[in-house]
């Protein structure tokens, strides 16, 4: 959520957020291929991953956040029960994310990143 908070905050979409394009470096998980990224005013072409682009359509912001929230979905659905509590409030971000309309989304990844650390203020 923070390396698409710093795209957003530069202007800038990766328009194909979905699991093979998160790697992680030295146990970190970074956005990889950046080929798709472009300002969100140049944003032209129908690009994304089936199942990872919202009924909208890609190409803005919320589109970035929903992919990153199907993104999160599939990885809360891996979580052990022992850990419950602490995936509600996952939960609850990753609904908002993933919601049909881009009005109840998140309005860009910034939004997400501050509901992330207000959930778990550690």
């Amino acid at each position: 959520t923070s390396a698409l908070s710093f795209l957003h905050q530069q202007g800038l979409l990766h328009r194909d957020i979905k699991p093979s394009n998160i790697i992680f470096v030295g146990g970190q998980p970074k956005l990889a291929d950046i080929g798709l990224v472009a300002g969100a005013d140049e944003t032209k072409s129908f690009v994304g991953t089936e199942g990872y682009i919202p009924p909208e359509g890609p190409g803005t912001p919320g589109a970035d956040v929903f992919s990153l929230g199907k993104v999160l979905n599939e990885l809360a659905a891996c979580v052990v029960a022992s850990e419950e509590s602490k995936v509600e409030g996952l939960k609850r971000i990753i609904e908002r994310a993933c919601a049909r309309t881009l009005q109840e989304r998140y309005a860009n990844a910034i939004d997400m990143l501050k509901a992330f650390k207000s959930a778990n203020p550690e």
